[in-house]
């Protein structure tokens, strides 16, 4: 049975993001016989999460209305930014299969073994994912990364994460986190892609499994 699986971005190019990865989990989308993408942009919220400098109660409430939209008639909802994530773990009525991407990264990591860092580019992701990931986890930010998405030079972003990431690596971690979405496809830059992680690919596996599990039960 087909499954419609919402994602909520604050940045229109996530949505091909995660497109991509729904193609490379091949033949049947990890189990089911189709899976849409429905995508929900909202630019404007992360737009005030960065002049507020962070999140704060009334984005908070925006977020969530946003969300309970994207929620309504789908088999499963699934966040895409970091910044907003703890506004989705309020939303306790929430009765759609929801997760948040970067929560399916913090397990996807916490299965590994090894030293590992958390990588962002953007202020505002870092308290919420110092908080998902636990106060052992290392998380650092990308210096002089943001400004290029901001400008639109994709390529320079992303290879200032991927140089970041194979420091890292140079250094001594077993392997290098990606926060946010929109860093995902710097693994085509790095030189040890197999040791870095990134959320779309993780995110959708398990946001299909819930939607599978909650489908399987009403059967």
């Amino acid at each position: 049975m087909a499954l419609k699986i919402a994602c909520l971005h604050t940045a229109e190019s996530n949505a091909s993001v995660l497109d991509q990865a729904l193609d490379t989990l091949g033949p049947g989308n990890d189990g089911t016989d189709v899976v849409a993408l429905v995508h929900h942009v909202y630019p404007q919220l992360l737009d005030e999460a960065l002049k507020a400098g962070g999140l704060t109660p009334e984005i908070a409430a925006k977020a969530q209305l946003a969300l309970n939209r994207a929620a309504d008639g789908v088999d499963g909802l699934l966040l895409t930014c970091s910044t907003l994530g703890p506004a989705l773990d309020q939303m306790l009525q929430l009765s759609t299969p929801h997760l948040r991407v970067d929560r399916a990264l913090a397990r996807a990591c916490n299965s590994r073994h090894g030293p590992f860092i958390v990588l962002a580019t953007i202020e505002t992701t870092l308290d919420p994912t110092r908080r998902l990931f636990g106060p052992s986890a290392e998380v650092a930010l990308v210096p002089d990364a943001w400004p290029f998405f901001e400008t639109g030079d994709q390529l320079s972003y992303l290879k200032a994460i991927a140089e970041t990431a194979d420091q890292k690596i140079a250094q001594g971690y077993e392997f290098v986190a990606l926060a946010q979405v929109s860093m995902a496809p710097a693994c085509n830059y790095s030189r040890h892609p197999t040791q870095i992680l990134n959320s779309p690919g993780v995110g959708l596996r398990q946001i299909i499994s819930m939607a599978q599990a909650v489908e399987n039960i009403g059967l």
